[in-house]
């Protein structure tokens, strides 16, 4: 990556006016490769705590809230570089995104040539709400790729993870998953995730790779490792 956000920063990205839910927008500037993408985000994860708070009825952030989806992280950046490198691994095919955060999987895949993009709205891509533990929230997606990144760090993510991709794979469609997570975080999480979804008489996917690769954001090198895997027909 030549250029990017640091997703520690307090505050990344020129001020827009204008606020959605209270929040304060910012505008970012993300060089991946060759491509410029433009992503509006809260302007820092502080803003988005406090609205979380605001908004409970018991005045704190809840465990199914993350404010952190609001930065652009290494492992999104990673997936939007394989895609980029590799476009074909999308073209012309229908693409979901889980746990999109600002949508960088999701909006390579389109700038990739994608047929949809799921859930990012911007020119081809639109938008769906997945609820993970109710699978019938995904009866009109039929992805044949499908991207995530940062989405095992909870140690509910796992079999949820697992479990969401057998029901996509079990439709119809050839299912082909690219999965990023930090190569130096929970990685009990990634094992128990392969070993649900490759291993003994339930095993579902098959690993066609499963590769460190360097991610450099603003003079930082993150190693991340990228999961492939396919739907066993």
């Amino acid at each position: 990556m030549q250029q990017g956000s640091r997703p520690n920063s307090d505050e990344v990205g020129s001020a827009l006016d204008g606020m959605i839910c209270g929040l304060h927008l910012v505008e970012q500037r993300l060089t991946i490769l060759d491509q410029e993408m433009v992503l509006v985000a809260p302007r820092s994860v502080d803003d988005v705590i406090d609205l979380y708070i605001g908004t409970s009825d018991k005045g704190a952030v809840q465990d199914t809230q993350d404010p952190y989806w609001c930065r652009a992280w290494p492992s999104a950046v990673a997936l939007a570089e394989l895609i980029f490198k590799h476009p074909t691994l999308v073209k012309g095919k229908e693409v979901l995104e889980l746990g999109c955060g600002l949508g960088i999987a999701g909006l390579a895949a389109a700038l990739a040539g994608a047929q949809q993009s799921v859930p990012t709205e911007a020119g081809q891509v639109s938008a769906a709400t997945v609820d993970w533990q109710a699978l019938e929230t995904l009866h009109s997606l039929h992805p044949q790729v499908v991207v995530a990144a940062d989405v095992m760090y909870d140690s509910l993510a796992p079999a949820l993870l697992a479990k969401v991709l057998r029901h996509l794979g079990q439709r119809g469609s050839p299912l082909t998953a690219f999965i990023a997570d930090p190569e130096e975080r929970t990685k009990h999480h990634r094992r128990e995730f392969l070993s649900l979804v490759s291993s003994g008489p339930d095993a579902s996917f098959t690993v066609e790779s499963n590769q460190v690769h360097k991610v450099l954001m603003d003079g930082i090198t993150s190693s991340i490792r990228i999961m492939q895997l396919k739907a066993r027909s």
